[in-house]
């Protein structure tokens, strides 16, 4: 997580700006906080578990939806 941080803050502190926005993707939901707090507005983030586990879910909901013709 350092070396996540480290990156977030030190692209957060480029002179000429950042036209746009960060996306972060995180394996754990704990970590969106420090992500967060150290890259402010600018930053998007993704919970890669969070997403994997809401697909699931809607697959299951949605026969067919999985389905991978050839």
């Amino acid at each position: 997580m350092g070396m996540l941080t480290r990156t977030v803050l030190s692209l957060t502190e480029v002179k000429e700006g950042l036209r746009g926005h960060l996306v972060v993707e995180l394996s754990d939901l704990d970590n969106e906080v420090l992500v967060k707090l150290v890259g402010g507005d600018l930053v998007e983030t993704v919970v890669a578990h969070d997403v994997i586990g809401r697909l699931t879910i809607q697959c299951a909901r949605q026969p067919g939806l999985a389905q991978v013709n050839s």
